[in-house]
Order: C-alpha cells, then structure tokens, then sequence
C-alpha cells in the first residue's frame, strides 16, 4: 500500500505541475501582446537618414568650391565630368594643418592631466 500511495502521489504532482504550466502557457499567449523587433528595416531606414543629413550636410560644405571641365581620354567614360573638382581647389581643412606628432602629445598631455585629476 505505500508504494501504490507514492505512486499515485507522484503522478497526481507531475500532472498538476502539467496542468499549471499548460494554464500559464495558455494565459501568457492570450493575454499578452507579443512583442517584434525588427531587426531589419527600422536599422534601414535610420541608416538612410543619417546617410541623407550627412550628404546634405556636404553639400552645403561643398557648395562654395569651383567646379571644373575635365576632359577625359577616350577609353574613359564619365558621366559626371562637369563635377569634378580639383584637388587644389578644396577647402583646407582645420584638422589637416595641425600636425599628427602634435595631435598625439596634445592627447598624451589631456591624458596625463585627466590621470592626475583622478
């Protein structure tokens, strides 16, 4: 008789341990709203955006610099020669005048100053 109660005991726990996560599985899929994430064009479309403000962004830094005709070898078709520009004609830019070596001992003495700070 013990064996038999043990018996009836441990299947009367395994089923109501079923029963209780069927119900639970059950209450989550009804009631909850399932939640997507989509992975693939909402990063897409944020992309697209950062690429337009960007390239409206040189435009306008670009706008003022003098277009030149080029005219191009015969094996060598393009469309856009009216666009071209001229290296020497590009704006300078202010990061290009400092040089590297000053750059990097510039950012060693932030560092050391930061460090210290600490």
């Amino acid at each position: 008789m013990g064996i038999l109660w043990l018996l009836q005991i441990i299947t009367l726990s395994i089923l109501s341990i079923l029963l209780m996560h069927y119900f639970y599985d059950f209450l989550k899929t009804t009631l909850t709203v399932e939640k997507k994430r989509d992975l693939i064009y909402k990063p897409d479309e944020r992309y697209k955006e950062m690429y337009k403000t960007i390239y409206k962004n040189k435009e306008q830094d670009i706008s003022h610099v003098k277009k030149t005709n080029i005219t191009f070898p015969s094996n060598i078709s393009n469309t856009n020669a009216s666009d071209a520009t001229f290296i020497q004609d590009l704006p300078n830019n202010s990061y290009t005048d400092v040089p590297i070596k000053d750059e990097i001992s510039n950012m060693k003495n932030e560092l050391k100053d930061y460090l210290k700070s600490i």
